[in-house]
């Protein structure tokens, strides 16, 4: 986790603030959403520049199963 504290650092220089309040959320709440959340961002912010895919897209299958029966 100090490693991922130290790139978090580094993500302020550079990253989108998308992708920054994204990437705290998940260092002070690691769930794998809130991971999914940070890879999202990040495909926006360095790739597609839009919203081409959401958490059902890249969840695995026995995640989406869980969220769906919340």
């Amino acid at each position: 986790m100090e490693y991922l504290k130290a790139e978090y650092h580094e993500m302020l220089l550079y990253a989108s603030k998308e992708v920054i309040r994204a990437a705290k959320i998940f260092i002070e709440s690691p769930t794998r959403n809130n991971f999914l959340n940070v890879v999202l961002a990040m495909r926006r912010d360095l790739w597609i520049k839009q919203k081409d895919l959401d958490l059902l897209d890249i969840q695995l299958k026995e995640e989406n199963i869980k969220a769906q029966e919340k």
